[in-house]
């Protein structure tokens, strides 16, 4: 069966701040001084191809800054916070911090160890946060001198693409798909909120600030309340079964953009709970990517055609759609109102007018990328620094298990000339040399082989690239068709759902010559075992059969008046269906019969009579009534008082208020709810002192009152006491009241209540 899949918002995420009034003189490398003046919406973007950063200022659409920060061909992003840029290497696995005034680079600090292609990073004024997506590490560390702040977390959620983003506070918001658990981590507080939306494909983004999650399994929108991580609010989402979409979210209102692979794309206004505004697209636009909003505009990114649909959000009409790039994918970002687009392996960039008007820009040189480079005083480019030099790793020389052949190269990438800023990029055919000339480099053939052609779900497959007609690549960059990425010439994957899944590697050769190939990869479902009947059998045993099948098990007691305790009472899933090794099998264990001692437990009711609340161990000379905790006998001007049996228990005296018809009652809040076959059972009467006289000694009703879940009364109990040397039993049977929480003890005066001395022996709930 095909199953959806979303993504959420662009591959690096990137603080929003303005670069103002920013004046660059200089000389570099021998090149003439320039002069760049820096307004608002400067944005640094990544070339891969060359490991360079490069600053563009959106306003003029000129360079600013050109800085080395990786290995020529290294896979690398960008995090950008105000005008500092973090560097990402996916190959090394390292961070560098660009200094957004000087543009110095620092050394490239690791993190999180050996985390390379799933390195990502959030940043903002405070932090900076290093994730592992793939093995589910976090760590918090210094966004000046990138040092770690303690040790990485362990993140228990089945991480994915579009699963993570931070709000203006700071705050870290991870969607556990698996479960649908929400974590919020700020600093070194972590907290995870249970069952947030149902499991399934989910992914979050920030809208007005809020956290936002959309689930495409049960198609809902879920509205985080950022103070306690619950749901604010959840609304419906018109989406097919078989849609993909990317979503992302507005800066500044709450508005919610949801873009799908039939040319859809949805306006949610969450303010008002409604997702009923769509804007249609060319049905051909099916390889879309997560809009970016800037000036009541959203712009929509097209890598089947290389263009940017340009939307009014006015009138969700489209104002345009021009061409930036050549089909692929690219980058697609907003920076204080300007859009950018990036192509990480070209020299290719610019900015996109709110017109739909484009200005390209060249990053650098394709003939000469160094030229223009910043380079520190009295140091060498990162690229020249002996440390950021990656040879081949142990793992990159592996064979795979399955030596399987795959498909040759499609399509070979050339290196292109500087873009004509005003004009449009053209692309300069490469041509024959003369005769006796140096003949031209094969064309490269590349080949993807992989251990297995026909994976399950969550099993490891190890890739690799070859060149069939020429030198092997020194670096790749793959595509996995699932929203995740990876680097190295030999790389291992798993897919979390079954279906086919179209992967992409480009590698780059030691000519710098970059080339494509592309395989069909079908994930089918994961094996399956047989869930044991675990019912009767004691924890012990259940627990031995569940593993025993490679299933986890999960714990939950339960009271029970039937089921000896220890033993399993239900399970889920039920005997007989069937469940993939590793996931979790939920038993309910038995505690056994139900015991709440009421009288330990009154310092926790709330008593009161006629006159208000009262206070627990109060004054028997208040006239307003009283509650207190006997423990024997006591003493009354010297003489002995006892229950009217001549009795000295622990027991409760409960004293109406002192007028005619007075009363006293206790509401209790039970700690478990009351089960089917539970009672309250209590002994009751009076106390009587020696030698003190007592007219109309005791004359009341004992009474116990439960309600049900929804307010109704389920169950109720009444006894008539006179003080006449005798107790009282009293037992109510509650298995009408199964699930209620609330019980309440009360006695009525029947006549003058001077001397209602009513006392409780041993209340109780039990089974």
């Amino acid at each position: 069966m095909r199953r959806q899949w979303l993504k959420a918002g662009a591959s690096s995420v990137i603080a929003v701040a303005a670069v103002a009034g920013l004046v660059l003189t200089g000389v570099d490398n021998g090149n003439a001084a320039r002069e760049v003046r820096l307004r608002s919406g400067a944005a640094w973007l990544p070339s891969s191809q060359v490991g360079q950063v490069t600053l563009l200022d959106g306003s003029s659409a000129e360079i600013a800054a050109q800085v080395q920060v990786a290995p020529q061909g290294d896979p690398i992003d960008v995090v950008q916070q105000g005008s500092t840029a973090y560097a990402i290497d996916h190959r090394a696995g390292t961070v560098r911090r660009v200094d957004g005034a000087t543009f110095d680079p620092t050394a490239p600090a690791t993190p999180i160890p050996a985390a390379r292609a799933g390195l990502t990073a959030f940043a903002d004024e405070k932090s900076l946060y290093a994730l592992d997506s793939q093995r589910g590490l976090l760590v918090d560390t210094d966004p000046v001198t990138l040092a770690p702040r303690g040790r990485p977390i362990s993140l228990a959620a089945q991480l994915a693409a579009g699963g993570a983003a931070m709000d203006d506070a700071g705050t870290l918001w991870i969607i556990d798909q698996t479960t649908g658990d929400l974590t919020s981590v700020a600093g070194s507080t972590r907290t995870t909120y249970r069952g947030f939306t149902e499991p399934g494909t989910s992914a979050l983004t920030i809208a007005g600030n809020r956290p936002v999650v959309v689930n495409t399994t049960d198609r809902t929108v879920s509205t985080a309340d950022p103070l306690t991580g619950r749901p604010a609010r959840v609304l419906d989402l018109d989406l097919r079964p078989t849609d993909q979409v990317e979503v992302s979210g507005s800066p500044h209102s709450s508005r919610l953009y949801v873009v799908t692979s039939r040319g859809v794309v949805i306006l949610c206004d969450l303010g008002a709970q409604s997702c009923d505004a769509t804007v249609p697209l060319d049905p051909s636009a099916t390889e879309l990517g997560a809009a970016v909003e800037a000036g009541n505009r959203l712009f929509v990114p097209d890598y089947g055609g290389g263009r940017v649909w340009v939307i009014n959000l006015d009138d969700r009409s489209v104002l345009a759609k021009p061409q930036v790039l050549p089909p692929g994918r690219f980058q697609l970002l907003t920076r204080d109102g300007v859009v950018f687009f990036n192509d990480p392996s070209s020299e290719k960039a610019g900015v996109i007018r709110l017109d739909g008007g484009v200005r390209p820009a060249a990053k650098y040189d394709p003939k000469d990328p160094k030229k223009g480079l910043h380079a520190p005083p009295d140091s060498k480019t990162p690229e020249q620094s002996p440390q950021d030099q990656h040879p081949q790793k142990p793992e990159d020389q592996q064979q795979p298990q399955n030596n399987t052949p795959s498909t040759d190269t499609p399509r070979t990438n050339t290196p292109q000339p500087p873009a004509n800023p005003g004009s449009t990029p053209i692309t300069t055919p490469v041509t024959t040399p003369p005769p006796g000339g140096t003949p031209p480099p094969a064309k490269p053939r590349l080949r993807i082989t992989v251990s297995t052609t026909s994976p399950a779900v969550n099993d490891d497959v190890a890739l690799k690239v070859t060149n069939a007609s020429g030198p092997a690549p020194k670096a790749a960059i793959w595509d996995f068709g699932d929203g995740t990425k990876g680097a190295g010439l030999t790389v291992s994957h798993k897919w979390a759902v079954e279906k086919t899944y179209q992967v992409t590697v480009t590698a780059t050769l030691p000519d710098m010559r970059t080339a494509s190939t592309s395989l069909s990869l079908t994930v089918t479902p994961p094996p399956t075992v047989t869930v044991p009947n675990v019912v009767g059998k004691s924890q012990t045993e259940a627990k031995s059969a569940i593993e025993a099948l490679g299933l986890n098990t999960v714990v939950s007691t339960v009271a029970s008046n039937t089921v000896p305790a220890g033993v399993v009472i239900a399970q889920n899933p039920a005997p007989g269906k069937s469940a993939a090794p590793g996931s979790d099998v939920a038993i309910t264990v038995s505690t056994g019969p139900t015991s709440v001692d009421l009288l330990a437990a009154a310092p926790g009711a709330a008593w009161q009579s006629g006159a208000g609340a009262l206070p627990f161990n109060g004054s028997d000379t208040d006239n307003r009534g009283f509650v207190i905790h006997r423990d024997g006998e006591y003493q009354l001007n010297g003489k002995p008082c006892r229950l009217e049996d001549g009795s000295a228990p622990s027991y409760l005296e409960t004293h109406p208020q002192w007028v005619p018809g007075g009363w006293i009652e206790g509401k209790y809040t039970l700690s478990a709810p009351i089960i089917a076959g539970d009672h309250f059972r209590a002994t009751v009467g009076f106390i009587k002192c020696d030698g003190v006289a007592q007219p109309q000694l005791g004359k009341v009703t004992f009474g116990v009152d439960v309600k049900a879940p929804g307010g109704a009364e389920c169950a109720g109990g009444i006894g008539n006491k006179t003080e006449d040397g005798t107790m009282l039993g009293l037992d109510v049977d509650l298995t009408g009241c199964a699930g209620a929480t609330q019980l309440t003890l009360r006695v009525d005066d029947k006549g003058d209540s001077q001397q209602d001395w009513a006392s409780w022996v041993n209340p109780r709930i039990e089974g």
